[in-house]
């Protein structure tokens, strides 16, 4: 862990009692959802945020442990869904009761535009939910 990506490390282990050492090259996490980002431009609570999709190395670039699914990545002050009171790195859990597993999945539950939005997410670890009435 100390010596980074990029470096080799030596591991020790026993294979039928007798001791073997591998010498193995550091990889960073896998970015296995691909991030998938998306500025959401539509009219809806999300709109100005750019999401993507959660990754484990997403997640080691933003330093930290993060809920796999679909994260609010770049969130501008003046944006509706600042306004609203979404937070950068709330995770998306459902809108209007539909999971919420990827952005195309994101994309697909917001182009129906509902009248009403209940939106579900996770924030710092404990589950939120919010509700809106479309504004005019």
């Amino acid at each position: 862990a100390l010596k980074g990506v990029g470096m080799q490390a030596t591991i020790e282990y026993l294979r039928k009692k007798k001791p073997m050492t591998t010498l193995f090259d550091l990889e960073p996490p896998p970015e296995i959802p691909l991030r998938d980002l998306w500025q959401i431009a539509a009219y809806n609570p999300f709109q100005g945020a750019t999401v993507a999709n959660m990754s484990p190395r997403l997640a080691d670039e933003l330093g930290g442990t993060f809920p796999s699914g679909v994260t609010l990545l770049i969130l501008p002050q003046q944006s509706m869904a600042a306004k609203l009171g979404l937070r950068l790195f709330d995770v998306i859990l459902a809108v209007n009761g539909q999971a919420v597993n990827t952005v195309e999945n994101l994309r697909t539950i917001l182009a129906k535009s509902p009248i009403k939005w209940r939106l579900t997410i996770e924030r710092e670890g404990r589950q939120r939910v919010m509700e809106y009435t479309k504004f005019r």
